[in-house]
């Protein structure tokens, strides 16, 4: 079954935005232990997930880069977020004959509605690794990101 990508799509990059309200700017430094990173790196693999994703759509070529972004502040990643999330809107304008074509990636090929699909789901895992950051800090998850999540 396809799932509506103009739906979909927004919806997760609003969930994204409400669970990263519930932080503050010093929670970007926090880490839940071990070897895991601080969330600031970890909210910067997201947008350099999402970039990587958006881009192998329009070259049709996934090329995995991991970039630091250069963002002190929620409000700075917020706005580095925003302005992928409006390119990622090239999949509003995708026919059925667009979403079949390949995407050459570093393990397989696979459709662009195989991989559209692959960037929704990266999207949840990442919604629940940033949820885990949230308790760890006190803060509370919101209850729609909870409902996809837990």
């Amino acid at each position: 079954m396809d799932i509506d990508y103009r739906t979909w799509i927004p919806g997760l990059h609003a969930l994204r935005d409400a669970l990263l309200a519930s932080f503050d700017d010093a929670d970007l430094q926090l880490s839940v232990g071990g070897a895991n990173p601080e969330l600031r790196s970890v909210l910067s693999r997201w947008l350099s997930l999402e970039r990587d994703y958006r881009r192998s759509l329009e070259t049709l070529h996934l090329d995995w880069t991991t970039t630091e972004f250069d963002a002190s502040t929620l409000s700075q990643l917020g706005k580095l977020f925003r302005a992928e999330d409006a390119r990622f809107g090239i999949v509003d304008d995708y026919d059925v004959a667009e979403l079949d074509r390949e995407v050459s990636r570093p393990d397989l090929s696979r459709s662009r509605r195989d991989q559209i699909q692959a960037y929704v789901q990266s999207v949840l895992m990442m919604l629940a690794t940033v949820t885990v950051y949230a308790r760890a800090a006190g803060r509370d998850v919101p209850p729609a990101v909870q409902r996809y999540v837990g």
